[in-house]
């Protein structure tokens, strides 16, 4: 079993802050894709210099586990489980598109914590649930067939293929559709694959604020898979898998008004699995879940600069490109395994755009242990942007 207790019970603790309402309302902004920044006011602090300590203030204010809490509004294992064929009560239910409204409370989570031996006291869960609402994010998921033809999530919910019948046995009193290699062969095997296509859509807004501070856009492949083992006489053990590998698009806006844009190559993967020992029996045995994701952020961000040698009238953009993958599974071993404190840290180059090829200006550590922080090594302090990297970027991103 992968040792992933912790973002497991992360994802429970979380689970119980969604109050989701459904909506009838379509989120029109996300239908047209995203707009156009450029339109958009810039109220980020200018500055003569780009410093170290300039980059490392607005690197901190990128925060990967609020995306994490994010997922919280998508809920796929909630859906995957709880709204089966078996509870709709009539086809009509069955939908192409579901929109939520979640309203997102104010709440600490320590990541150190062992929630196994040392669970919420029931202060400790009062308290997260009347916490203050901060946000309200609106979702919207559209499901399609694998050829991207519109579906519903119905479809999406019960599994097509053949299911391996117990109450039709061959000579050796073996279950039907399992596949045996010759007639001695007593280990039988059933595997079934079935993909869709999603399209997610999240926008998340601040109280008492009317400009966004996120919108995440997911695009790509659901999976759901059923892997079975029978052996005769003795047990069948199953695996049901539901697995997403999805593109994003979007951005997270900080406190201070930076955007992180994700472009082009960013992905968010996820998986959560679980094994039924026995499932046809009247006491089956559920164990094994397993939560496994992987996300890459290629990440564009602006800082606004007032040109100190005057080529420039007023303030320009400066864009900076990063790109970081994370594995949580790896950050969480990592933290379970380090008793001395030691953090987890990834390290990546910085660039700043500057034409066909990005200038790689030095590197940023990623460093996650009760908190995340960032820590900026660059090669110059402050900045220095040539006449023909300042031509580019007027021409490009201004």
């Amino acid at each position: 079993m992968k040792r992933i207790v912790k973002l497991n019970l992360l994802f429970l603790c979380i689970y119980l802050l969604g109050s989701c309402s459904s909506s009838s309302d379509s989120i029109e902004s996300l239908e047209n894709g995203e707009r156009d920044e450029s339109h958009e006011i810039d109220e980020t602090p200018v500055t003569e210099n780009i410093t170290k300590e300039l980059l490392e203030n607005v690197f901190n204010e990128f925060k990967i586990m609020e995306i994490i809490k994010s997922d919280k509004n998508i809920n796929p294992v909630s859906s995957y489980s709880s709204q089966s064929l078996a509870n709709r009560s009539s086809e009509i239910d069955c939908q192409h598109e579901i929109t939520n409204t979640i309203d997102n409370k104010n709440y600490d989570f320590d990541i150190s914590r062992d929630y196994r031996t040392n669970p919420l006291t029931q202060l400790e869960i009062q308290q997260i649930i009347n916490a203050p609402i901060v946000s309200r994010t609106e979702s919207s998921i559209k499901y399609f067939m694998s050829d991207k033809t519109p579906s519903t999530d119905c479809d999406t919910e019960e599994l097509e293929g053949p299911v391996p019948n117990h109450d039709d046995r061959d000579g050796l009193l073996r279950p039907t559709f399992y596949d045996y290699s010759s007639i001695f062969d007593y280990n039988g095997e059933h595997h079934y694959s079935n993909e869709f296509y999603i399209e997610r859509s999240e926008i998340t807004t601040l109280s008492g604020q009317n400009q966004e501070n996120s919108r995440l856009i997911t695009k790509g492949i659901l999976e759901k898979r059923e892997d079975r083992e029978h052996q005769v006489h003795i047990r069948t053990e199953a695996k049901h898998s539901h697995i997403e590998n999805l593109s994003l698009t979007g951005f997270m806006r900080s406190q201070q008004g930076y955007r992180f844009y994700f472009m082009d190559g960013s992905t968010k993967y996820f998986k959560y699995s679980f094994t039924i020992i026995d499932e046809l029996s009247s006491n089956p045995t559920y164990g094994n879940t397993e939560i496994d994701m992987v996300n890459r952020y290629v990440v564009q961000f602006y800082i606004n600069c007032a040109d100190g040698a005057g080529r420039v009238d007023g303030s320009f953009r400066v864009p900076f490109l990063f790109d970081i993958t994370t594995d949580y599974e790896e950050i969480i071993e990592t933290l379970e395994e380090n008793d001395n404190g030691t953090p987890y840290e990834k390290t990546v180059p910085l660039y700043v755009k500057t034409g066909n090829t990005n200038r790689n200006i030095g590197n940023v550590t990623f460093i996650l242990n009760e908190e995340e922080i960032w820590v900026v090594d660059v090669t110059e302090s402050p900045l220095l942007i040539s006449n023909s990297e300042l031509d580019y970027i007027i021409e490009n991103f201004n």
